[in-house]
């Protein structure tokens, strides 16, 4: 639910940039705008993977992120950092 109400503010925000703007664009806004939208979803990746039903859930998904943000910081392209996540998901989860 919280997901659903900070990407619903995210595009309310976004939107209503231009409009209170009156066309002009302050690149400081610009800067902004294009920071929300990955950290949106590094958000939702961070959450998604240590949620569990109230408790925080340490397994193999945690795995998958750490070896995404390795491969994110060793400036990996896309599809790298996604096979790096889940083939290391998949390891983890085979070893259980």
């Amino acid at each position: 639910m919280m997901v659903l109400i900070v990407g619903a503010t995210s595009i309310t925000l976004k939107a209503a940039g231009p409009v209170l703007m009156g066309g002009r664009s302050a690149a400081w806004l610009q800067r902004l705008g294009r920071r929300m939208a990955p950290a949106m979803f590094a958000a939702l990746m961070v959450t998604s993977s240590l949620s569990g039903a109230r408790e925080i859930v340490l397994d193999a998904r945690v795995g998958g992120l750490a070896a995404a943000l390795l491969a994110v910081w060793l400036r990996a392209n896309s599809g790298v950092v996604l096979l790096a996540a889940i083939s290391t998901t998949l390891i983890l989860n085979l070893l259980r």
